[in-house]
């Protein structure tokens, strides 16, 4: 697939923005070529962030999922998607041995 999923409910962010993100939730100053926006998704806009090379032991990037801005008219089952899903690995990861992926930060404060 080679073409973006356009519609009204991704919530796309200035890479300014998105710079900003990553400082505050991992402390690692990034570059705007360090943040590619990913095909596919309906609803949320993904990013992919790499890291620089020796900022972190561990992670060399993550995944940022944007919900909907709170303006964006929705089915009521749709409003807290990115919410219910959090909620569900969280839970998923607590109850089972089923791999998901690892939820680093959330923040609902749009």
């Amino acid at each position: 697939m080679s073409d973006f999923v356009i519609s009204a409910t991704k919530n796309k962010q200035s890479l300014n923005t998105l710079i900003t993100l990553v400082k505050q939730n991992f402390n690692i100053i990034i570059k705007p070529e360090n943040i590619t926006e990913l095909y596919g998704g309906y609803c949320n806009v993904i990013y992919k962030i790499s890291f620089p090379i020796n900022t972190t032991d561990s992670l060399t990037g993550v995944i940022l999922k944007i919900a909907p801005a709170p303006s964006v008219e929705m089915m009521t089952y749709e409003k807290y998607l990115l919410q219910t899903a959090v909620n569900v690995i969280k839970k998923k990861k607590k109850e089972t041995s089923i791999p998901c992926p690892h939820v680093l930060a959330f923040d609902d404060t749009c």
